[in-house]
C-alpha cells in the first residue's frame, strides 16, 4: 500500500531537480574534491595504500599516545587544524619552526580562545613528510 499526496510528490520532484542541478553544474563534484583533498597528501596516501590497515594507523597513534607528555592523540582529515583546535582548545599548540606564527591559519583560532603557539626547533629530514619521501624513494 502506498499513499502520497500531490504536495509530497511536488516536494520530492523539486528536491530531485535541485540534486540534478548540483550534479550537472559541477557543484557536487567540486564539493567532493574540496572535502577529500587531504586524501591526496602524504597521510591520506598512506591511509589509502592497499596494505594499510586500521591497526597500522592505530599503531602510529599508540606510539604518540605512549609518550608521557602526550595527553591525547586525535586525527583529523582537514588540511589545517582550525576546527579541531576550536573544539579541543589546547593551552599550547606546538608547530615546527619551519613555519612562522604569523603565517599559520590556525593562529586566529588559538589566539581567540587565549591559547599560545610555540615553535619547536625543526630538524631537517625528521618530519613525517620527509620520512614518507625516504621510504617511497627506496621502493
Amino acid at each position: 500500500l502506498f499513499h502520497a499526496h500531490i504536495g509530497g510528490i511536488d516536494t520530492l520532484a523539486r528536491g530531485l531537480l535541485g540534486a540534478a542541478a548540483l550534479i550537472e553544474d559541477g557543484t557536487l563534484a567540486q564539493f567532493v574534491r574540496t572535502r577529500y583533498a587531504r586524501w591526496d597528501e602524504a597521510l591520506g596516501a598512506y591511509i589509502g595504500q592497499k596494505d594499510t590497515t586500521l591497526a597500522s594507523i592505530a599503531d602510529r597513534a599508540a606510539v604518540l599516545a605512549g609518550l608521557r607528555s602526550v595527553d591525547v592523540v586525535v586525527g583529523f582529515a582537514e588540511r589545517t587544524p582550525e576546527a579541531l583546535l576550536e573544539l579541543i582548545r589546547p593551552d599550547v599548540h606546538v608547530k615546527s619552526a619551519q613555519y612562522r606564527i604569523e603565517e599559520l591559519p590556525e593562529r586566529y583560532v588559538v589566539e581567540k580562545y587565549g591559547g599560545r603557539i610555540v615553535l619547536a626547533p625543526h630538524e631537517a629530514g625528521k618530519s613525517t613528510t620527509d620520512l614518507v619521501a625516504r621510504v617511497r624513494s627506496r621502493t
